[in-house]
């Protein structure tokens, strides 16, 4: 029986499985089970690390989303696929999206299915792509792939995988961890580069201890000067040369994204979205959206700003220069009730063909696009549909 995990207090999305249990890791440390039946008990953790194997929701609240099977009888059943993470390659205009039965490569255009890399367990929940390279994972397997699919290596992480990125040039990836460290590794041997980026306590001038929450993602800026984790501890900017801390944001962070030219970073808070400076992280502007925003992602060219709002079931397209929104993108199937058991939300997006369309995966197995400049959806289907 596959199990999904849910922590109430980091907003990042991880699902492994498709059974119909459910584990919620509550605040008071419990691990609530819940069964089909809605019969549940709590039970003692035996600890955060070994509870990445699930789902932490954007929601503060969430509530599972209950729905019948469909029969096995019925003619229109097809097996139940969640998506969650999705990557672009501009060189080669090629979709990845990481989720069950492992790494889908879609034809960027068509959102034509291309082929499904199985890296061995059968599904993968982080995918990056960067030059010739893209990295996957799942719990403590990190995978290198070549550009055309083929596994290179297997890297056997020293703890589980929370969240992922890839250098531009491909030769570097960043990994955060469910013990609170960031560690990067060279994709042409597997080795890693040590010492591992610890987190720091400036406030009182002393190290602090690994942390006992997840990194909820990493980034590495486009020209590769600096590094950068959002927290339960905050926002955390290294400088890649050297692996020092450089600035540090105190408030909780769910999401860090880089804008092209390295100037900027993008910072999602329990509060909201913002941008600063790099590296001095001096704020810059905020941007309006309702709810917590786990989502977002930058055009190539830094003008647009994409960011999940709606409670993540929409997605808002702002303007960066003046901060304003410009348009905002919905798909009625994915805010009726879902065609899937799961969760109706983004897991992730990316601007593709030179920014005219955003891509977007969502947690239901549908992948989706619009015209960026007038909000029309002009592709969705979920993951068994036709091309």
């Amino acid at each position: 029986m596959n199990t999904c995990i849910q922590h109430r207090h980091v907003c990042r999305s991880r699902l492994w499985g498709r059974g119909r249990t459910a584990l919620w890791v509550t605040t008071l440390g419990l691990i609530t089970v819940g069964v089909g039946c809605g019969v549940s008990r709590e039970v003692e953790p035996p600890g955060h690390q070994g509870l990445v194997e699930g789902i932490r929701s954007p929601d503060p609240s969430p509530q599972p989303v209950t729905q019948p099977d469909p029969g096995v009888s019925d003619p229109n059943h097809h097996p139940v696929v969640y998506y969650y993470a999705l990557a672009y390659a501009p060189e080669r205009n090629r979709l990845a999206v990481a989720g069950d039965g492992g790494v889908m490569i879609f034809d960027g255009a068509t959102a034509a299915k291309l082929k499904t890399i199985d890296p061995g367990p059968g599904a993968a929940t982080l995918v990056r792509q960067a030059g010739d390279v893209m990295a996957a994972a799942l719990l403590r397997d990190l995978w290198i792939y070549d550009a055309a699919g083929k596994k290179r290596r297997t890297i056997k992480h020293p703890d589980q995988v929370y969240s992922l990125d890839l250098s531009a040039d491909g030769a570097t990836v960043l990994t955060g961890c469910v013990d609170g460290r960031v560690r990067r590794f060279r994709t042409a041997d597997g080795s890693e580069i040590t010492p591992a980026l610890r987190l720091h306590n400036l406030d009182y001038g002393r190290e602090a201890a690994a942390s006992s929450d997840f990194v909820n993602d990493v980034a590495v800026a486009p020209d590769g000067l600096y590094l950068a984790a959002a927290t339960v501890e905050g926002t955390h900017l290294w400088r890649a040369a050297d692996g020092a801390l450089v600035a540090r944001l105190p408030d909780e962070a769910h999401r860090v994204a880089f804008a092209p030219d390295g100037r900027e970073i993008a910072i999602v808070t329990d509060r909201d979205v913002a941008t600063y400076t790099v590296p001095a992280l001096r704020r810059v502007r905020s941007y309006s959206v309702a709810g917590v925003t786990p989502r977002l992602a930058y055009s190539s060219d830094g003008r647009r700003l994409a960011v999940a709002s709606g409670h993540n079931r929409l997605i808002t397209i702002f303007d960066t220069d003046s901060g304003a929104a410009t348009v905002t993108l919905s798909d009625e199937s994915e805010l009726r009730f879902p065609e899937q058991s799961g969760f109706r939300d983004v897991s992730e997006m990316a601007f593709v063909d030179n920014d005219r369309r955003l891509a977007v995966a969502w947690r239901s197995g549908r992948l989706a696009q619009w015209r960026t400049d007038d909000g029309v959806l002009i592709l969705s289907r979920l993951d068994h549909d036709a091309p």
